[in-house]
Formats: C-alpha cells, sequence, structure tokens
C-alpha cells in the first residue's frame, strides 16, 4: 500500500463509529500493510528522524504517523480498558517502550517508532507484539521457551508459518459458497470461519442449515489440520456454527498432509454419490474427521492412519431424519486394509455398527476391496 492508502485505511478505523466495528480483522490487516511498508522503506524516505511515535494515556494507546513535524494519521492499538477487554493494557506498552523514553519529551510521547532504517529495529520490537497481540486474539498461543506458536493442535508454528496462516485465513467466512477456498494453500492450519458484519447470516437455532458447497475446497493443500466449526456461545446464545455441505466432490482430494479435521461436516444434505467423488483421493495422512448424516458411500481408501473413531462416529450419526423417522439405508465405507483391519477390531466400531443398524435404520457395510464386514458379522 502507498502512504495516502495507508492513510485512508486509517481514516476508515479512526472514524468507525458503530460498536464492534473495528474489528481485529480490519486492525489486523492495517498492521500487517504497515509491517510491508517498514520492511520497504517506504516510511522513511523524507522523514525527519522522529516521523513516528506512541501516545499512551489512561484509556488508549495510539500509533501516531508524521511527516516534517506534522501527524499524518493516528490508529487506536487494541488495548485493554475499563470498558473494554484486550490482550495489552496501555500499562503494558507503556512498560514496553519506557526505556526508549525521551527525556525532554514532556507530552509522554515515546520514540519506540523511528521508522527510519537506523530506527528500524525499534519498529520491529512493537510490529512483533502487535502481531503477536493480533494472532492470540484468533486463539493462537504462544510458548516462550519453545518460540513456537500453537493452533489447532499444532505446537511447532513458526512466527513465519504464523504470518502465512494468517495472510491465508484471517478472510475467511461462513459462506454459501466454499468451492477452492483453501486450494494448493501452504499454511500449515487455518483460522476459524468467521460471520462477516453484513452477512445475511442470521444466528439462531438454525445456524447449521447454512448450506455450503465445498468443491476442492482443501485440494492439493499442505494443511496438517484444519477448523470447519466455530463455538459462537459469545456470540448467539450457544449456538455452534457447522457447514451443511452440498457438494464435497475433491473437498480433501490430495491433501496430502492432512491429519486431522476439527469440528463436525454435516453430510445430510447429500444425497448422490457423485458429490463426495474423490473427497479423500490421496489424503494419505488422514486420521480424525467427524461426518454426521452420511447417506450416501464414502472411501477412505487412501487413508491407512483412518482412526477408528472416525470410523464409529460416522456410523453412529449417518442417515437423516424424514418425517421424524430414519428411512431404510444402505452405505459402503470402503478403509484401506489396515485402517479395515484396525476398524473390525474395535469395539467402538461394532458397537457403532450395531447402532446404526438399531437406532438409525442403517446398514453399514465396511470393506477394504476384498473382505466385508457389517454388524451382521459382529
Amino acid at each position: 500500500m502507498t502512504i495516502d492508502e495507508l492513510r485512508s485505511a486509517a481514516a476508515v478505523v479512526r472514524d468507525a463509529t458503530e460498536e464492534g466495528e473495528n474489528t481485529a480483522l480490519r486492525l489486523g490487516q492495517l498492521f500487517l500493510s504497515l509491517i510491508d511498508e517498514v520492511e520497504a522503506g517506504q516510511l522513511a524516505a523524507n522523514d525527519s528522524p522522529n516521523n513516528a511515535f506512541v501516545t499512551v494515556d489512561s484509556m488508549r494507546v495510539l500509533l501516531n504517523f508524521k511527516r516534517n513535524g506534522s501527524v499524518l494519521f493516528s490508529i487506536q492499538v487494541p488495548s485493554a480498558t475499563a470498558g473494554q477487554a484486550g490482550v495489552m493494557t496501555p500499562n503494558n506498552y507503556q512498560d514496553l517502550f519506557n526505556t526508549k523514553q525521551k527525556a525532554n519529551n514532556h507530552e509522554g510521547q515515546l520514540s519506540a517508532l523511528q521508522i527510519t532504517m537506523a530506527g528500524k529495529a525499534d519498529a520491529s520490537a512493537l510490529v512483533s507484539q502487535l502481531k503477536s497481540d493480533l494472532y492470540t486474539a484468533f486463539g493462537a498461543v504462544w510458548d516462550s521457551s519453545t518460540q513456537r506458536w500453537s493452533l489447532n493442535g499444532l505446537t511447532d508454528i513458526t512466527d513465519a508459518q504464523m504470518d502465512d496462516i494468517f495472510v491465508e485465513s484471517h478472510d475467511f467466512r461462513i459462506s454459501q459458497t466454499w468451492d477452492g477456498r483453501f486450494r494448493g494453500t501452504k499454511a500449515r492450519t487455518n483460522l476459524f470461519p468467521y460471520k462477516p458484519k453484513n452477512s445475511t447470516v442470521v444466528w439462531s437455532a438454525n445456524i447449521s442449515k447454512l448450506y455450503t458447497s465445498a468443491v476442492g475446497m482443501f485440494a492439493y493443500a499442505d494443511m496438517e489440520t484444519i477448523v470447519l466449526t466455530q463455538d459462537l456461545a459469545n456470540m448467539s446464545n450457544g449456538i455452534t456454527f457447522a457447514p451443511r455441505v452440498t457438494d464435497a466432490r475433491d473437498m480433501f482430494n490430495n491433501a496430502k498432509k492432512l491429519k486431522k479435521v476439527f469440528g463436525v461436516i454435516l453430510m445430510d444434505a447429500i444425497t448422490d454419490a457423485a458429490n463426495v467423488s474423490g473427497m479423500f483421493t490421496r489424503a494419505d495422512a488422514l486420521e480424525e474427521i467427524s461426518l454426521a448424516g452420511l447417506r450416501v458411500g464414502l472411501t477412505f481408501a487412501a487413508c491407512p492412519s483412518l482412526k477408528p473413531a472416525t470410523v464409529a462416529f460416522i456410523c453412529n450419526n449417518c442417515n437423516k431424519l424424514v418425517n421424524n423417522a430414519y428411512p431404510a439405508l444402505s452405505l459402503t465405507l470402503t478403509l484401506h486394509a489396515t485402517a479395515f483391519d484396525a476398524a473390525v477390531a474395535s469395539s467402538d466400531v461394532t458397537a457403532a455398527l450395531a447402532n446404526a443398524y438399531d437406532n438409525r435404520n442403517a446398514t453399514v457395510t465396511l470393506t477394504d476391496g476384498t473382505r466385508t464386514f457389517t454388524h451382521n458379522d459382529i
């Protein structure tokens, strides 16, 4: 972004009047743009040595940018106040930069953001803290001993990888179309989906009825874990969002590093097996995924590490109520030979096969292409 574009973006933040309008997404994107400009040295040209500074008072923290002695724009940093919770208080910022305070500055302005080539290290310290606050707000946890982030089951995420995760998924929205959303991404995992401010989605008991197409959504992605379900307890009276997928063709095709998908994917809108074709082709590392309401056959033939718990969940939650009753259903789960052996040896799976037959009117057949196993074989 150019200086003028940064000024315009900051003005949007400054002039926000509605509650919740300055979201983590909006501020985070502005910070990332500032980081890019700092690293490119574009904010240093023709500026005085003190071309940026932080103002701290009891209620807020401001990042002020100036040129030739005049303030161009200011950005309020998200922080904890008496009226709004946050991850850093103004006092935290004060402590962070008090060693940089100028002796002759009687207004309490700090020189930590001297964005010149000589002062870039000072700017980097604040930028790193702001990014840390931002990632923490999205649920990531920083381990100071290992110098790594933890998110969605991963505990060894580097700063650079966390940057990739944010860039790839900070705008991941609850939407009716997820086709190809993360196709080919190099990010190791994703941030949870969110509801856009002006979305027509209504938070209610019917939130899980949001129908979503997900053709090739994670095809050829390098993700190791994925989160698709968001607990919206603070936003919607305890309602939990889970996507109801209408088309899952190639959804995880060639997602070779994927091990676990957090949350439930509702499959009961799919009645044509063509809409799950290639769903797990070459998903070689997959271990855990929760599919509810399955009504068509599905193949996991490329997934030798698929856990019996995944098979049991699918069986226990298959079929869909129609007029308060489960219609007769026969479906086949095709497993890799290794996963097949583990499944038929699991008491949880055998109990789930019986439960599907007794309580959900479904005959589920497990096969590895040669052998078969049903509730009749228990």
